[in-house]
């Protein structure tokens, strides 16, 4: 078994309730905060250590994988940068700014028919995602959190708030969870 020392940034209310955890922990068996997060770290970190470790093999295949073919296929929006798979658009490079012009238009005829036409198809959209998946494994999990967080009832702007205030996601969460 090997150690080894990470920093945790924590900030606001999160080490306004880490300092009120300590108090009682030291109480009981004399930890500080530092033995406190020591502990949770210890007790959740077998589950959260596989993803990390499964995220550092998919990338440095990926960087194993890079010629300067591939490059510059990539740089044509051909290939990932694996070289496996070829997209139907260079995602990387993809102009929302229409598809967003459209979704706003759609989104204010909401129940005036069916089908409206954003720029790219549904097919297309999925695309987007499996892209994502493979090229930003975060932003493609914000993604799909934001999306469940709308079917749950939140706006796209809550949703968004939600994202960037973990403490405020963790209370919504508990709410939906009831």
């Amino acid at each position: 078994m090997e150690v080894y020392e990470l920093t945790y940034i924590v900030e606001g209310k999160a080490q306004e309730r880490l300092a009120a955890l300590a108090e009682r922990y030291h109480k009981i068996n004399g930890w500080d905060k530092k033995g406190v997060l020591q502990f949770a770290v210890a007790a959740l970190a077998k589950p959260d250590i596989e993803i990390k470790l499964d995220f550092l093999e998919k990338n440095i295949e990926k960087a194993e994988k890079i010629t300067p073919e591939l490059l510059l296929d990539e740089k044509n929006g051909t290939t990932d940068k694996a070289g496996g798979r070829k997209w139907s658009r260079d995602w990387g490079r993809f102009e929302w700014g229409e598809v967003e012009k459209r979704l706003v238009k759609a989104e204010k005829r909401k129940g005036r028919g069916n089908v409206y036409d954003v720029g790219i198809s549904h097919e297309e959209f999925l695309e987007y995602l499996d892209w994502l998946r493979e090229n930003s494994l975060t932003q493609y999990y914000e993604i799909i959190l934001s999306l469940q967080l709308e079917e749950c009832g939140l706006s796209d702007k809550e949703a968004a708030f939600c994202l960037k205030h973990p403490d405020v996601l963790r209370m919504v969460l508990d709410k939906i969870k009831g």
